[in-house]
């Protein structure tokens, strides 16, 4: 008898985490810009930030893995 092993699996994303290195929850996060690498984000609260990821295509990744609209695509 042979036994299987499944590789399969799914990835479960929790939207109280945050990026490494960035402050905030998905949860928080309302739309976001980027510039050059450099992350121009609206909170639900109304406040602006900041943020350089190291890996800005992982960052960008992660916005959208959780479906955080791209400011720039409502002016197209």
């Amino acid at each position: 008898m042979e036994t299987y092993i499944s590789t399969s699996f799914q990835l479960r994303v929790d939207p109280a985490a945050s990026f490494p290195g960035f402050g905030y929850p998905a949860t928080s996060l309302k739309r976001f810009q980027e510039t050059a690498g450099a992350y121009s984000i609206l909170l639900q609260n109304g406040n602006i930030v900041h943020f350089e990821p190291k890996d800005p295509v992982a960052f960008k990744n992660w916005l959208h893995s959780f479906k955080v609209p791209d400011a720039s695509s409502f002016f197209l």
